[in-house]
């Protein structure tokens, strides 16, 4: 064949084939974005479990015919979000969310994908994933509706993975409620996911007391209970079907609230409604004890009243549980009147903790007096203090109908349990202003102990209360008070005049100097405590005062839970009695300000700050000769007066003072006044804009970090030291301060370009 002929040839066969490749070519490279879209980075996770089903099969056969450039760029945004670069995940969630604002429907539609590419994905990727789900429904607590029916398999299939992490499990947790009746199916998975939460949890909490950490829980078990209940009455079958398949399965012995989700399924039930409280009721018969507790527990949450909820309760107070019919003693007082005389029996109840319980349901059901108050003196002067204290109460609560019972209450507070008397005391406060004679007549006959207690009572009622209130006492029971200046017991005597210490008489200074010197741990405590009311008249104590709290031993502290001063132990009421009489020795509180040993120094800051105006000044006046230890608790005092609003003087004295800090000589005083101008709204800018612009050329490395740190606080506000800070990040390879300087000009000049 000549050559000619062979040339024709070729061109003929190169333009068929080029014809071919024209047909084809557009559906080639749409094929090639789809696998790259909804293969994402299949390299990087082909060696993780397939989980994938029907309808991610669905969803990837949707994905690759796209019917909009939009929905093509989400679809290969989801391969993107699922890649094992931070960086490009973080590009596309970006993305997916800018393109939400304009098109929600088209991204809700990526969320199947997303669920899917999440069963197969890495712990961050899962994670990633989780989060972006949750940004695009609004947020946590966000309004926007992101899962339907159709997401349901997906969901089941990720709360059931053993390879689905704990981290996309809570970020969806809360979005799985808005699924409502459809979410039904998801109940055995659900249940499933609070054992898993609850197994954890109890590996925990044994490795954080191990090592003797304290840890606080997310308790996402019941948010999950929360889910259930959303799902309304449809739910209940299938919850009825995985509760009794729990209690078959586990001991006796285990607990339903931590060790098995049983009561929390039962919690769920009650909530549910009237379908779920029918189901709950079925159970109650149950031989096993377990079962009837998780009833009780969970019939608490029915607000009543309920006829039926009410008939078992009442059963319950008979039951051989103590903690059954606690909880039903508690519970019976949401459901009316018509329990007061069932709870009256169960005041007799040999538990104390029922006896407790129906006390209080009583009071809420707002019984006779006379109807129970046999029962509730009995308990006032049982040995249980918590029964006593409840009954106490409860009497309290009677008003006018109480106070026959005054003398007794008197009485028990006889008891030398200091907690119990106190509390009792506080109960028994209520009825004393219709009855102070009672008191007066109880005070010959009690004991010491009964007697500290009245005294605390009467100046409990003297006040301030809760609400800043202060009362004023019968003349005879004032009288009372003054005479227990004279009582043998020194520890009624220094209540006594601890209480009136701001007269400084001069028996009461007696009293609190000796109790001073007393070996009494309580006594000495209480009378430093009254000490620091007199005021000047003791100021000569100072010495003493500070020497006992620079001690590291000796100082009493009150038993745990005995209900002492306030639960307050020596050493504090020493710092505030020492603070409350250094205005009266400032030069000595000056030289304290450092003082190595923390609660002195503390309390001769306080000792200045609560002189206000007066101890800024001569903070000021002081601060060229003072050593820098103290010029930084200085500034520190100066900065906590700018968090006072409404008092100009105060501030203004306190910008006197910080402007000696800015002029100090010593680069690391200046920075500490600049900190201390934090929250002085009105100059804070002027004053400390020139000084940050000076501390840059610092060569300390620790310092640049903290100046680079203010500016950035300041914000655009730093403006006008943009060159000087442009130019100290261009001469500084310090990591932290460059990401500080660096982020500081990038906000400056976008500022600028808007």
């Amino acid at each position: 064949m000549g050559g000619p002929l062979r040339t024709l040839l070729a061109l003929v066969v190169l333009l068929a084939l080029l014809g071919v490749a024209y047909v084809l070519w557009p559906r080639a490279e749409q094929t090639d974005d789809v696998e790259g879209a909804v293969g994402g980075e299949r390299a990087e996770t082909q060696d993780a479990p397939s989980l994938k089903g029907a309808a991610g099969e669905r969803t990837e056969a949707a994905a690759r015919e796209p019917r909009d450039p939009v929905a093509a760029r989400l679809q290969e945004l989801v391969g993107e979000a699922c890649a094992q670069d931070a960086v490009r995940r973080a590009a596309a969630r970006k993305e997916i969310e800018a393109l939400h604002a304009e098109h929600p429907e088209a991204v809700r539609a990526i969320v199947g994908a997303l669920l899917e590419r999440a069963l197969g994905a890495g712990e961050k990727v899962q994670e990633a994933i989780g989060d972006l789900i949750v940004a695009l429904s609004g947020g946590r607590y966000g309004s926007v509706m992101i899962f339907t029916k159709e997401h349901v398999p997906a969901l089941k299939r990720i709360y059931e993975a053993e390879g689905a992490t704990w981290g996309i499990k809570r970020s969806l947790i809360d979005l799985v409620a808005d699924l409502g009746a459809d979410g039904v199916p998801l109940v055995p998975a659900l249940v499933g996911y609070i054992e898993e939460i609850l197994a954890d949890r109890r590996v925990a909490a044994k490795e954080a007391q191990e090592a003797g950490i304290m840890v606080s829980w997310d308790h996402v078990e019941y948010t999950v209970q929360s889910v259930l209940v959303d799902m309304g009455a449809s739910a209940v079958p299938a919850l009825v079907d995985v509760l009794r398949s729990r209690y078959d399965a586990v001991g006796e012995g285990e607990d339903g609230r931590w060790e098995a989700p049983t009561a929390i399924l039962a919690g769920a039930l009650a909530e549910i409604g009237e379908d779920g409280i029918r189901a709950l009721l079925e159970l109650a018969a149950d031989p096993r004890a377990r079962v009837r507790n998780d009833v009780a527990w969970a019939l608490r949450d029915v607000k009543g009243p309920h006829e039926a909820v009410r008939g078992v309760l009442v059963a319950f107070l008979d039951d051989e549980d103590d903690t059954i019919r606690a909880w039903a003693a508690e519970s019976l007082a949401r459901h009316g009147s018509a329990s007061i005389p069932d709870l009256r029996r169960a005041l007799r109840d040999p538990s104390t903790g029922v006896r407790r319980e129906a006390t209080k349901s009583l009071g809420v059901l707002g019984v006779r007096p006379d109807d129970v108050m046999e029962e509730l003196l009995v308990m006032l002067e049982g040995k249980d203090r918590r029964a006593a204290i409840q009954a106490a109460e409860t009497i309290a609560g009677f008003g006018e109908d109480g106070v026959p019972a005054l003398p007794r209450l008197l009485a028990r507070m006889n008891d030398p349990d200091a907690w119990l008397a106190r509390m009792v005391g506080a109960a028994a406060g209520r009825l004393v202003p219709r009855a102070p004679e009672a008191v007066v007549g109880a005070w010959a006959t009690s004991t010491a102990s009964g007697r500290r207690a009245i005294v605390d009572m009467l100046v409990a009622l003297t006040g301030p209360d809760r609400q800043g209130r202060s009362g004023t006492l019968d003349a005879r029971l004032q009288a009372l008070l003054r005479g227990a200046l004279r009582d043998a017991d020194p520890g009624v005597r220094v209540r006594a005049a601890a209480h009136l210490a701001p007269g400084a008489e001069p028996r009461v200074i007696e009293i609190l100097r000796a109790g001073f010197d007393a070996k009494d741990g309580e006594v000495r405590t209480l009378a430093t405590d009254g000490l620091g009311r007199v005021g000047g008249a003791v100021a000569d104590l100072l010495p003493r005062m500070i020497g006992r709290l620079e001690q590291e031993e000796g100082l009493w502290r009150p038993p745990f839970g005995s209900g002492g001063l306030s639960e307050e132990d020596e050493r504090s009421t020493l710092g505030w009695t020492v603070a409350a009489l250094g205005r009266f020795d400032n030069a000595r509180m000056l030289e304290l300000l450092d003082h190595e040993t923390w609660e002195v120094g503390y309390a001769a800051q306080e000792s200045f700050g609560s002189q206000g105006v007066q101890g800024l000044r001569h903070l000021t006046d002081a601060y060229d000769g003072m050593r820098p230890g103290q010029k930084k608790e200085a500034l520190d005092i100066a900065a906590s007066a700018f968090f006072r609003k409404g008092e100009d003087a105060r501030r203004a004295a306190a910008r006197a003072l910080v402007r000696k800090g800015l002029a100090d000589a010593d680069p690391h005083l200046r920075l500490e006044a600049v900190e201390a101008l934090r929250k002085d709204e009105a100059q804070r800018v002027a004053l400390a804009l020139p000084v940050l612009t000076e501390l840059l050329a610092t060569d300390d490395e620790k310092l640049l970090g903290r100046v680079a740190y203010q500016l950035g606080a300041l914000g655009e506000a730093a403006a006008p030291a943009r060159d000087a800070i442009e130019a100290r990040l261009a001469n500084t390879e310090v990591a932290t301060v460059r990401s500080l300087l660096g982020r500081l000009l990038r906000s400056l000049d976008g500022d600028a370009a808007k």
